[in-house]
C-alpha cells in the first residue's frame, strides 16, 4: 500500500491510473459487478465510521453534498455521544441501528458542520465548547452579534446553499444514497444483520430540510432563508437539463 500511494497520485501505471480515477470510476472501468464492493456515496469513499453500527452516519454521509465525508456534519460525535447540545435539543439518547431521532440529528449538525467548515474550525476541538461559547467566539471574532438562532440559521443559509450548488452541478435526489458494501449485512459480529434505514431516514430528511422529492430546497425553504435570489442564479438552466 505504501509503494501504491504515492504511484497513484503520480498516476504511473495502469493500476495506479485506475485506482486515480476513485473507487467508483475505477469500478465501472472494471465493471463484473464490481461496484458491490463499493463504501462510498457519490463517489467519495467513507471513512472509518461505519454506518451499519450507527445509522444516523449513514444518513449523514448519504446527503452531504460532498458525499460520505465525516467533517461535513457532526453526527458522528453526537451518535457516539461526544457532544451533548441541549440549547439545541440535541441531548436525545440515540440507539445505535435505530432511525429514531436521526433524521433530526442530522439536519442539526449539518447546520453545525457548515459553520465549523466556514470558520475554517476543526470539529474535534470544538466539541470541548458548549453552543454558547460557541456563539460568544464568533461574536468575539467578528463581531456579528449573534444569538443561537441566528447562528444555527446562518449555517442552514449555508447548508442549503451548497444543496444548490450540488443540485445545479448534477447531483439531485437520486445521488443521496450509500454504495453497495454499506448496504450489505455482514454474517457475524456486533452489527451482523444491520444495514441502515435509509428510506424512512431520507423521508423525515427531506421534510425536516424543507426539500422538493428530486432533492432541491423548495422555494418556501429558500424564502425563508432569504435566499430565494442566489437559489435562482445557481438553478438557471438546471430545468433544461443544462447540469454542469
Amino acid at each position: 500500500m505504501l509503494d501504491l500511494l504515492p504511484r497513484i497520485a503520480a498516476r504511473e501505471g495502469k493500476l495506479a491510473s485506475l485506482l486515480a480515477l476513485g473507487s467508483r470510476a475505477a469500478a465501472q472501468q472494471v465493471g463484473g459487478g464490481s461496484e458491490r464492493f463499493l463504501s462510498d456515496s457519490k463517489g467519495l469513499e467513507a471513512p472509518m465510521h461505519d454506518p451499519r453500527c450507527n445509522w444516523g452516519d449513514g444518513l449523514a454521509y448519504a446527503v452531504s453534498v460532498r458525499g460520505a465525508c465525516h467533517v461535513s456534519n457532526m453526527m458522528f460525535l453526537l451518535e457516539w455521544g461526544a457532544i451533548e447540545y441541549p440549547e439545541l435539543g440535541l441531548d436525545m439518547i440515540l440507539q445505535d441501528k435505530s432511525t429514531e431521532h436521526k433524521a433530526f440529528g442530522v439536519a442539526v449538525t449539518s447546520d453545525l458542520g457548515a459553520i465549523c467548515n466556514s470558520a475554517c474550525w476543526c470539529e474535534f476541538p470544538a466539541t470541548a465548547l458548549t453552543i454558547p461559547d460557541w456563539v460568544d467566539a464568533f461574536n468575539t471574532v467578528a463581531g456579528y452579534g449573534y444569538d443561537i438562532g441566528s447562528m444555527m440559521e446562518a449555517g442552514a443559509r449555508i447548508w442549503h446553499l451548497q444543496r444548490c450548488l450540488g443540485f445545479a452541478w448534477g447531483a439531485t435526489g437520486a445521488d443521496d444514497r450509500l454504495g453497495a458494501r454499506i448496504m450489505t449485512p455482514t454474517e457475524d459480529g456486533m452489527i451482523a444483520g444491520s444495514v441502515p434505514d435509509l428510506s424512512t431516514m431520507l423521508r423525515e430528511f427531506y421534510e425536516l430540510r424543507g426539500l422538493e422529492p428530486d432533492g432541491r430546497p423548495s422555494t418556501e425553504t429558500l424564502k425563508k432563508l432569504c435566499l430565494e435570489s442566489e437559489a435562482v442564479r445557481l438553478l438557471h438552466g438546471v430545468e433544461a437539463g443544462d447540469r454542469r
